[in-house]
């Protein structure tokens, strides 16, 4: 009985085995979706800081204020009514005639922009309280401050002698100055 020595594996197999093997295989360490959702958050990352970094924000100067009282024949001539308001000299520099800015009446109240008409500084709030007694700040005078009047369009009598908060943009800082850290390294 002559054996026939048949080997063990086709041809085609052995074929495919040794090709198999002399290919570089690389480990599959993440899937293709986990893949392409780590470059798309890496991109959104990069715009976010490139939004950081050129992005503008405004900085306001911020105070209070009381409505201006108006005769009733005068604002009906002029047709605009005013509001004094308290500010800190920090902003003597930046705060200046013809500045819009907007002041809301109480917590919660209506809101009325204006133009900066007039703005003078005070040192001594002694004295600034017996000036403005009549006008309705004095109780707000407590340091020297900076006295800003600002023009506004017609408000409703009811709101005369209201207190305000006031906001006047005096300029604008990059948004990633108010990250901790970054805003002693970024020049506004």
């Amino acid at each position: 009985m002559a054996q026939n020595r048949r080997p063990l594996f086709r041809e085609s197999a052995l074929k495919q085995y040794m090709q198999k093997r002399e290919k570089d295989t690389m480990p599959r360490l993440i899937s293709p979706p986990v893949f392409l959702c780590s470059w798309l958050l890496l991109t959104l990352l990069l715009c976010s800081m490139l939004l950081a970094w050129w992005g503008q924000v405004p900085v306001f100067a911020v105070g209070a204020g009381v409505i201006q009282e108006q005769s009733p024949t005068l604002s009906i001539t002029n047709n605009t009514s005013e509001a004094l308001l308290v500010l800190p000299t920090i902003y003597k520099t930046q705060v200046h005639t013809g500045q819009s800015g907007w002041i809301q009446v109480g917590n919660g109240g209506p809101e009325f922009h204006g133009t900066i008409a007039h703005t003078s500084a005070i040192t001594n709030p002694a004295e600034a309280q017996k000036f403005y007694a009549q006008r309705g700040i004095a109780p707000l005078l407590t340091q020297p401050s900076l006295i800003v009047t600002i023009q506004l369009p017609q408000i409703p009598l009811q709101y005369a002698g209201s207190l305000v908060q006031a906001h006047i943009q005096v300029g604008s800082r990059r948004v990633l100055s108010l990250f901790p850290g970054f805003s002693s390294f970024i020049s506004s």
